[in-house]
């Protein structure tokens, strides 16, 4: 009635004997509806009780991003790289973690020794665009 569209089209109460739509969100597009906007809508699934939330985006195309989307930042496990912590590993000093009398200061102070070594064994670096293209390839 009156041109609203039901965004939620799936059950939103589910119990073992029937599945229901109960919960409703309609949406009223504008006159001159944009056919670059989007409606996205469904339920959240919730083992906790038999009703489920539901939610509604509106999104539009149209509206321009502010800022490019950056590279992701990854590690590369080269040959070298892995030597780097391989020395760093073999070269430490276990003293502190062998004599320390509490465990869980022992343990922090091995985790955080070895993930200073990962860290700058393997830094962070910018994927490059051709590697990007292919990662979203795969």
């Amino acid at each position: 009635m009156y041109n609203y569209v039901p965004t939620i089209v799936m059950p939103t109460r589910i119990t073992n004997r029937s599945a229901t739509l109960i919960d409703h969100i309609y949406y009223l597009p504008e006159p001159k509806h944009n056919s670059s906007s989007s409606i996205h809508s469904g339920d959240i699934w919730c083992d906790i009780t038999d009703h489920l939330p539901n939610y509604c985006l509106l999104l539009d195309s149209n509206v321009k991003q502010q800022n490019k989307e950056e590279p992701p930042l990854v590690r590369l496990f080269l040959r070298r790289n892995i030597k780097k912590i391989k020395h760093k590993v073999s070269n430490i000093d276990w003293s502190e973690i062998y004599d320390s009398s509490n465990v869980d200061t022992a343990i922090e102070n091995f985790q955080q020794k070895i993930k200073c070594f990962f860290e700058s064994s393997f830094k962070l670096v910018k994927l490059s665009r051709k590697q990007t293209r292919n990662k979203k390839n795969e």
